[in-house]
């Protein structure tokens, strides 16, 4: 198992690395303030300063006047946008955008104060504490916690730190959960003084007959009559019974997609003056076919599509389509949701009970599909797939991430290869450590040490290479991380985002957490926990797993991942380097955009991917909690990754976001963040409490296992969990801010809750009406 191993140039390569990534940030942000100023200038302030420029001494004339400017105030287009609150930020940006900064800030503040404790605090700790016989020397090993000659007595400081960080990570999901709950849910400090909106008094029934569709009148007799009769407060506003209209929607998709490309065809035509021409045939894509004119083209398209599309909405037609077994039943009072969900969620339950009609069988397609919840908001529902059960989303859902996982390991496994240069330069550079202990008096932890090639395993004199192997590793350390960041950046959320699609989420929002949740597991995967086993592949971390206990892996991640600079090197390039992308990004293809339409169009329509920022922001978290301790020149540079994340997001989203696309339930997203923070911190200490058993430092290590245990026990427990971590896309009841609410009565007119008319079930007697 090759391993990274400091040595006394580890600092110096880290330093050059930081000057590195800060050159490339700081030339981005030149260019960026220079487009910037280029894009608020009229055409003709461009045109003339273009002939100006045409000479080489007015060129580097104006490139020292924009370098000083730039001294001065090196990215305006980031301040400028800095002090907006949160009200301006949710207005441009929507609700998600507010919540994900939110996130951020909290964040930024947790590990800016972590920073001061690990530079203040662990840093002179771990560099003044004597080390045994056998641990490294180098400078950048002595920064680290590894290798204390008593680690019983010398670590007191570091195991009550790690206490700390879990009663902080523990106050800060909580604070987020309070705000979500205050902005995502409207509770103020007066939970009882909230209107709940329509979806509180909304039931959804799945499992119900689909061919013929299920009818309102045989739904009443089958369930809500008998309902209804042992509870004479529970009055019925309103049954909707949703059709299959899977085809219905894929036309009218087709059709907005048609329109959107004819409007764009004629904006193209009025700016050349010529109309455009499209290629057709079954070659195409190749560009091989018959040129054909584009607009005449699409408004033939429009026009089939417009006649196949009346033709699904035939009476005659409509009558023939068979139901998506599912019904939303909305009652006059919210505490009568209450009442319902707590009767009929088991099917098997309430026929024992006596809650069914006679006729329930034949409404009930499968007893083991009967699924009764809270309804979701209309505007999250995707109606196309509510023909899927539970069974067939979960077999979908674990399709994809099979295939997934296949995708993702052959595309990382070639890039920790780049780890087998490092050890094989460590191998070459490193020579006979300062002092080798008894073999047999070896420690737990000196053993793991020596039998894994790290510090003091690798003897030998220097090589006649020893200045080409230094540079081989110098380039394969700074790849390594440069590559995971391409992977994680630009391949893995377009892949993931493409496969969820296909898994049949009945729910925008929870599509999206689905989204954030692979993406973050990966992550997290390939940016933690491989780097810091410090394995090659794979098929290595298979092997590890087989060969050792759940706690050694552990252990073994904080003692390897802390004798390298590798998670330095990739939080630098993840704040320098993707901020410096950004910097180019938008402020470039405006002018692009500009003079592709000659001067007609100057905006380019972005999103940012909140499901990517959330999981690389929870796997950051995860470094620099993990590393805290053992490793904390990390801290410092993952304070710094927050709050240059938090000011250049806050740009993006209020200068370049569309809201298009928006969540309409965000606070399902940033719940399962939090949860997944409070599992990476569990993580993080139980790996503190296995080192510390590698140690012989067991009285220690009781205290990071409690610790994680009590994370523990909040994720896995619901009532827990919900008060202190996550919030229901849905209403809840057993929310303690929704209890307060259940007296409340439903709007008797405009409830707000209907579903499209084209998919909503009436009698054959009565045509439905049809749009």
């Amino acid at each position: 198992m090759p391993v990274y191993v400091a040595s006394n140039f580890t600092l110096i390569e880290l330093a050059f690395h930081g000057v590195l990534y800060a050159i490339l940030f700081y030339m981005a942000a030149f260019v960026a303030r220079r487009n910037f100023i280029l894009r608020r200038k009229s055409d003709e302030e461009r045109q003339a300063e273009a002939e100006v420029a045409k000479t080489w001494t007015s060129s580097i004339s104006a490139f020292f006047s924009d370098f000083v400017e730039f001294t001065k105030d090196p990215i305006p287009f980031v301040l400028e946008t800095a002090a907006a609150n949160s009200d301006t930020v949710e207005y441009r940006a929507g609700l998600e955008a507010r919540l994900y900064l939110h996130v951020l800030w909290s964040l930024m503040k947790l590990f800016t104060l972590l920073a001061i404790v690990a530079l203040a605090i662990v840093l002179p700790i771990n560099f003044l504490t004597s080390r045994a016989t056998w641990a490294a020397k180098d400078s950048f090993s002595r920064t680290t916690a590894n290798g204390f000659a008593d680690p019983s007595a010398q670590l007191i400081v570091h195991t009550i730190i790690s206490v700390c960080c879990t009663v902080f990570i523990l106050y800060i999901v909580w604070n987020v959960r309070a705000y979500v709950a205050k902005h995502a849910r409207n509770f103020m400090d007066s939970p009882e003084l909230v209107i709940p909106p329509a979806q509180a008094f909304t039931v959804e029934i799945q499992g119900l007959r689909v061919s013929p569709p299920v009818t309102e009148q045989q739904l009443r007799s089958a369930v809500l009559d008998r309902f209804q009769a042992q509870h004479s407060d529970a009055q019925v506003l309103g049954v909707s019974l949703p059709l299959d209209v899977t085809d219905v929607v894929d036309v009218v998709e087709r059709q907005e997609e048609l329109k959107a490309q004819l409007a764009r065809y004629k904006q193209q035509a009025a700016n050349d003056g010529v109309r455009p021409l499209v290629i057709q045939g079954w070659l195409s894509w190749a560009w091989i076919g018959e040129r054909v004119d584009a607009i005449e083209h699409l408004e033939r398209e429009i026009a089939t599509v417009g006649a196949e599309l009346t033709r699904l909405q035939d009476p005659e037609v409509e009558r023939q389509r068979a139901g998506s077994g599912t019904a939303f039943v909305t009652f006059t009072r919210a505490d009568a949701t209450a009442t319902f969900l707590e009767e009929y969620r088991g099917y098997k339950h309430a026929a024992t009970k006596g809650r069914f009609g006679d006729d329930v069988e034949s409404v009930v397609r499968n007893e083991n599909y009967w699924v009764v919840g809270m309804a979701h908001k209309p505007e999250d529902i995707i109606w196309r797939n509510l023909r899927y059960n539970r069974s067939q989303i979960v077999f979908m859902v674990v399709a994809v991430c099979l295939v997934l996982f296949i995708v993702f390991t052959t595309i990382c496994t070639p890039i920790f290869f780049f780890q087998l240069v490092v050890f094989l330069g460590d191998a070459t550079i490193e020579g006979t450590p300062d002092a080798v202990s008894d073999a047999g008096a070896m420690s737990r932890y000196e053993s793991y040490i020596r039998s894994a090639g790290g510090p003091g395993a690798v003897a030998g004199a220097e090589d006649h290479n020893y200045w080409a192997h230094r540079l081989l590793r110098t380039v394969a350390r700074l790849s390594t991380p440069l590559f995971l960041l391409l992977v994680n950046f630009f391949l893995m959320p377009y892949l993931v985002h493409f496969a969820v699609r296909a898994c049949g989420f009945r729910e925008i929002s929870s599509r999206n957490r689905a989204a954030f949740c692979i993406i973050c597991a990966f992550m997290l995967f390939n940016v933690l926990v491989i780097p810091a086993l410090s394995l090659s592949g794979m098929d290595e971390f298979f092997q590890l797993t087989r060969a050792m206990s759940f706690d050694q892996v552990l252990a073994i991640m904080l003692l390897f991942g802390s004798s390298s600079s590798f998670f330095i090197d990739y939080i630098m390039q993840m704040a320098l380097l993707g901020s410096a992308f950004y910097f180019i990004f938008h402020t470039t293809t405006p002018l692009i955009v500009h003079w592709a339409s000659d001067g007609k169009e100057e905006e380019l329509v972005w999103e940012l991917d909140f499901a990517y920022f959330f999981s690389s922001a929870i796997a950051a978290a995860g470094i620099g909690l993990f590393f805290i301790l053992v490793l904390p020149l990390s801290t410092p540079f993952v304070a710094g990754l927050f709050a240059m994340r938090y000011y250049t997001d806050k740009w993006q989203l209020l200068t370049a976001h569309s809201n298009e696309h928006a969540n309409p339930s965000p606070e399902s997203t940033v719940s399962a963040a939090m949860v997944l923070l409070l599992i990476v911190t569990a993580f993080a200490q139980a790996s503190f409490a296995a080192w510390l058993n590698m140690q012989a430092a067991d009285a220690l290590a009781l205290f990071p296992w409690i610790s994680a245990g009590i994370i523990m026990i909040i994720v896995c427990v619901p009532q827990l969990n919900r008060q202190i971590a996550s919030i229901s896309a849905r209403w809840e009841n057993e929310d303690e801010e929704v209890k307060a609410t259940s007296t409340v009565a439903a709007p008797q007119v405009g409830s707000g809750w209907s579903i499209p008319p084209i998919i909503e079930y009436q009698p054959p007697s009565l045509p439905p009406p049809l749009r």
